[in-house]
């Protein structure tokens, strides 16, 4: 078997594994292990084999990283939103885990090679004993496990994600350290995963990041609130940078406004596929044509003003929607 056949049934096990753990099905959480287990397996083998059988190739290196983030990524995201614990804990790990996995795909694409850290391998044990120590916490409740066990689970629980949380973002900051890779990694969260320099339409695939972000974050309306901000004072961040390295007042390439700015027009929205659809029809609307005072705030210096326009729009399109929602109720 070819080792980049492994790679992609990784990636189908990683987004079928959080779909059995939110099921309350004892036999479906029973599974669920079994599969992340074999996921977990299939990292290993696939590399063996392709080093053994000299099948290492470009595609491999860049499926791999990603399959390796959808399964540890995906797999703190269902144990967040099944209590064992807070989301704002995973918000640092999947800022780190993106950022740096499109570096090393820039890089690949570049054939420039960044070796392996041992921070890093360390950072990926450290997540895989977390997972394995919330899924026992969480299994202990299907168990029906007395009040001092469950204790005792919780507190090991949070001890894993404690010390994945402080290893990945110590690693991350081994690795940005390094000369040249932290303006990289302005450039990534700058483009929204590099989707900026897509050659048709870079704005409208920065709202689509936004929209995918939307579905991903948990719509409690304070850890919206405070998933947005810190989002927003990223792309202020490193838009103001991208636009000093180019020598110019708002880039092209610069899409992360138009992902800020499509999760404003979601704010405390009731979650509905009319919603998704029509919030990214009126955002679109609002950031081209920019209406009513939105051009006047892109005379702001630096990141402000290539950022907060678009979150002008976003502020539009919400009330808009709002609008049509109290007039005419939508129930898809």
């Amino acid at each position: 078997m070819h080792p980049n056949y492994l790679t992609l049934l990784r990636i189908v096990l990683a987004v079928i594994f959080p779909q059995l753990m939110a099921s309350p099905l004892l036999s479906m959480r029973l599974m669920a292990f079994g599969v992340f287990l074999f996921a977990a397996l299939s990292d290993l083998w696939d590399g063996l084999i392709a080093r053994k059988t000299n099948r290492v190739t470009d595609t491999g290196k860049i499926l791999d990283p990603i399959a390796d983030k959808i399964l540890n990524l995906g797999a703190m995201w269902i144990f967040a939103k099944l209590g064992a614990y807070p989301f704002w804990i995973i918000i640092p790990i999947f800022i780190r885990e993106v950022l740096v996995t499109m570096i090393r795909i820039r890089s690949v694409a570049k054939r420039e090679v960044i070796a392996a850290e041992l921070s890093g391998k360390i950072k990926t044990v450290l997540q895989y004993v977390s997972i394995g120590c919330s899924y026992v916490y969480v299994m202990a409740f299907s168990f029906n496990m007395p009040a001092p066990w469950l204790d005792c689970l919780y507190v090991l629980n949070l001890t894993g994600i404690a010390a994945a949380l402080g290893m990945t973002l110590y690693s991350g900051y081994l690795f940005l350290k390094e000369q040249g890779r932290l303006e990289k990694g302005i450039e990534v969260v700058a483009t929204s995963g590099y989707l900026g320099f897509l050659p048709f339409a870079p704005g409208t695939w920065g709202s689509v990041a936004g929209v995918l972000l939307y579905l991903l974050i948990p719509r409690e309306p304070v850890l919206y609130a405070a998933s947005l901000l810190i989002l927003i004072a990223l792309a202020v961040w490193s838009a103001g940078k991208h636009q000093i390295k180019c020598g110019s007042k708002d880039p092209r390439e610069i899409v992360a406004d138009e992902t800020v700015g499509m999760l404003m027009t979601y704010l405390w929205l009731p979650h509905s596929l009319f919603n998704v659809l029509a919030g990214f029809a009126l955002f679109r609307f609002f950031d081209i044509v920019k209406p009513l005072f939105i051009r006047k705030i892109e005379s702001l210096p630096g990141g402000w003003g290539i950022v907060l326009d678009d979150i002008l729009a976003g502020v539009y399109a919400n009330l808009l929607l709002r609008a049509v929602l109290w007039l005419a109720p939508v129930k898809f």
